[in-house]
């Protein structure tokens, strides 16, 4: 299998705690795999036949760096080894082991004389640790396949396990949200679970994200080093912390032995551990980073001259993205773009009018309102040249990819008037919807319109109302159907942010300052033009 597939296989064997040696085993094979030597090959084909359990020799605390030597024996063409491997993973479940000494792969059966194996008490007794004492053992050397090389592919196997660990906690809590009844509801229904739920959901696909970051980084059969450490990483939080909140969520059948959640997060946390912990790992990540940013090495253009999108695109994709490159080539130099990275508002929204003007921006719109009907592909490719480039995200975005899709579609035509001025950031909208008490359970609202002549008149508040503090225009969720079932009688309106009635108070954070896009807003006779807002 490559490593792709394994990577599969591995996230299918974590999610069921299977209790074998799979990670030593694959990575063993890719070891025995590099290598063309009788020993090689036969060791290759008993493992490929079900006949011989071989494994990686590695310490779960040091990975490859374990104090062994190898020596000759005198007047005959064999080989002894020597030392301790104080915790080999897999090393009271494998027979025959693959050592690392000097750069080289050494093969020992652990059966043979001159070897003493102690089965350690693991945290996760699925996966048998043992401390493993060679005292002049025969061994052979079967491969030179880099250690480093195979350091990542065994990162990235653990990183995958992991990830089947989170996603099956995440899984097993999920269904039981749905079963377990509190206060004659399900407490899948409570908003305090559902929120819970959506960050180990948010988790489990960080991880992903990053594993498959490894996956697609694979070169001759071995990931990046750095994608492969940092897929470790956050497969391992997120496995230790999904884990963990499924217990909490489970209540007191979380902590008994009877239930399985204890093998998931006994497994997570070996996971964790083995190769370093997430926070080393991370602490690795940083320091590199550092050490390449304190060296000038790349600008973050640089850095994203080579992005990986994650897909080959087609032709006529690359023919629609071209002449924006062509277009930025010209009208935006290296220097101009760091001085947009650091410009205000204003200046942001000039830019964004120079994009429209152009043709480049609202790039999924119809034609019929100054858009290209980009597909999402061609959407993809726009905004990973922004990001190549340096370039700032565009100020108005959310009239870009929520509002005028909204009104090109069921807009009136005295409302499709203000696409224009939202393709160039003239307008820039807020988004009401939470409320103090409701949060984002829009079957809460509260705040209502009524008609009143040909006017619309709206009371109540709206909480963390995106760029209310700077927008021109709000759309907004209210109650105009009071009668009809709380998740009906629901209407979007549309609301100048200079009409009377409107107060508009930013929220202060707890670092001290106003963030940019949270703000309350209360609306007390608010009065907005029916044929505006219909």
């Amino acid at each position: 299998m490559s490593l792709a597939e394994e990577v599969i296989a591995a996230e299918a064997l974590g999610r069921i705690v299977a209790p074998i040696p799979s990670t030593s085993v694959f990575a063993a094979a890719h070891v025995l795999a590099s290598s063309m030597t009788p020993q090689a090959t036969s060791l290759g084909q008993a493992l490929a036949a079900g006949e011989i359990v071989v494994g990686a020799g590695l310490s779960a605390a040091d990975g490859a760096a374990v104090e062994l030597t190898v020596s000759p024996t005198e007047g005959r063409e064999e080989w002894t080894i020597s030392g301790t491997i104080a915790d080999m993973v897999d090393g009271a479940a494998i027979e025959v082991a693959l050592v690392p000494v000097n750069g080289r792969w050494w093969s020992v059966d652990l059966s043979l004389g001159g070897i003493t194996r102690t089965e350690i008490a693991s945290l996760d007794p699925t996966r048998r640790l043992a401390r493993v004492e060679f005292d002049g053992a025969r061994t052979e050397a079967v491969s030179d396949f880099p250690i480093r090389r195979l350091t990542a592919i065994v990162q990235t196997l653990i990183a995958a396990e992991a990830l089947g660990v989170a996603q099956a906690a995440l899984d097993m809590t999920r269904d039981y949200a749905l079963q377990r009844e509190q206060f004659g509801q399900p407490i899948g229904r409570f908003q305090a679970v559902k929120q819970k739920l959506a960050d180990c959901l948010i988790a489990v696909e960080g991880a992903r994200s990053a594993l498959w970051g490894a996956v697609r980084s694979i070169n001759d059969g071995v990931p990046d080093f750095d994608a492969a450490r940092l897929a470790k990483a956050q497969a391992t939080r997120a496995a230790t912390w999904v884990a963990g909140e499924a217990v909490q969520m489970h209540g007191a059948i979380g902590c008994t032995w009877e239930h399985d959640l204890h093998l998931l997060m006994r497994r997570a946390k070996h996971c964790n551990l083995t190769f370093g912990s997430f926070t080393q790992n991370l602490r690795v990540l940083g320091e590199t980073a550092l050490e390449a940013a304190n060296s000038g090495a790349r600008s973050r253009a640089d850095q994203f001259a080579g992005m990986d999108l994650g897909f080959i695109p087609s032709s006529e994709d690359e023919a629609f993205i071209e002449p924006f490159r062509a277009w930025l080539d010209e009208h935006v130099s290296a220097e101009r773009a760091k001085t947009l990275k650091r410009a205000g508002m204003t200046e942001r929204r000039a830019w964004q009018g120079e994009l429209a003007d152009a043709g480049w921006a609202g790039l999924h719109w119809s034609k019929s309102a100054g858009g290209r009907e980009a597909s999402f592909t061609q959407q993809v490719l726009y905004y990973a040249e922004l990001t190549r480039r340096g370039l700032p995200p565009l100020p108005g975005n959310r009239g870009l990819m929520l509002v005028g899709p909204t009104l090109i579609a069921h807009g009136s035509e005295r409302q499709k008037l203000l696409l224009a001025p939202t393709r160039r950031a003239d307008i820039l909208w807020a988004g009401g919807f939470s409320e103090r008490g409701a949060g984002s359970d829009l079957a809460s609202l509260r705040t209502r319109g009524e008609v009143d002549g040909d006017e619309l008149v709206i009371n109540g508040h709206k909480i963390w109302t995106s760029q209310a503090q700077i927008a021109d225009w709000m759309y907004a969720l209210i109650r105009t159907g009071p009668m009809h079932p709380k998740h009906a009688g629901i209407s979007v309106v549309l609301i100048p942010m200079d009409s009377d009635g409107i107060e508009v108070r930013p929220i202060r954070r707890n670092n001290g300052d106003y963030h940019s896009t949270k703000s309350f807003s209360t609306m007390c006779g608010c009065r907005s033009t029916i044929s505006w807002d219909r």
